[in-house]
């Protein structure tokens, strides 16, 4: 009897491929990987919104705005509070130096906020607005902060502007900020004021409000 010869390893090399190659098993991965990364880039998109707002709530500089309340109730959204800032009245800005270069449609820009000194410890005084820039400003002194906004279709928006209220929390905002409505006169500020955290880039997330001397967490 004749003994088969054993193929040699140019014959193993040749079949091995080809057997690799139309193997089903090999193209497996390759669908599940076209699915995975667009998954996986929409998850790091929604999660980077909420790890900024972290990054600006630690490392942000505590600011208070003056504001200007309502308060509509929409069946959609359900209920929240819409301010309406001074700083987002054109009127004050265009008052400021720099706002001729900013206060253009569609234009981003920063308005540079003052610290201004109280004697009333229960009620925070608000920050004043002393200059536009349309780049972000550098070596502020510590009682200044740069606070980004946008101006478009004549409307100045901080992102700051619309907050959900509790449930439980609704009746006696409500009334409150009636109450402080009715009570302010005509040539006081409203008494209604935003304690926000705003960073080293101009952005900036709430922290509470102040209706008098009663203050809300949002």
């Amino acid at each position: 009897m004749k003994s088969q010869p054993f193929p040699d390893e140019s014959s193993e090399k040749q079949l091995i491929p080809e057997f690799e190659i139309n193997s089903p098993l090999n193209n497996k991965p390759i669908p599940i990987l076209r699915f995975l990364i667009p998954l996986i880039i929409q998850a790091g998109l929604i999660l980077a919104i909420p790890a900024q707002s972290a990054h600006t709530y630690l490392t942000g500089k505590t600011v208070i705005l003056q504001t200007v309340p309502v308060d509509p109730y929409n069946i959609l959204t359900g209920y929240y509070q819409i301010l309406n800032y001074d700083i987002s009245t054109k009127t004050i800005l265009e008052k400021l130096p720099g706002s001729k270069d900013v206060l253009k449609d569609g234009n981003s820009f920063y308005v540079v906020l003052q610290e201004e000194k109280t004697t009333d410890e229960k009620i925070p005084k608000a920050w004043k607005p002393i200059r536009l820039s349309e780049k972000l400003p550098d070596s502020l002194p510590d009682n200044q902060i740069a606070l980004k906004g946008k101006y478009q279709y004549g409307l100045i928006k901080y992102g700051l502007e619309k907050y959900n209220i509790p449930e439980d929390q609704r009746n006696q905002i409500n009334d409150n900020i009636s109450q402080a409505t009715q009570s302010a006169t005509q040539n006081q500020p409203q008494p209604i004021v935003v304690e926000v955290k705003i960073d080293s880039q101009g952005k900036a997330v709430p922290i509470s409000m102040w209706v008098k001397e009663r203050n809300y967490r949002f």
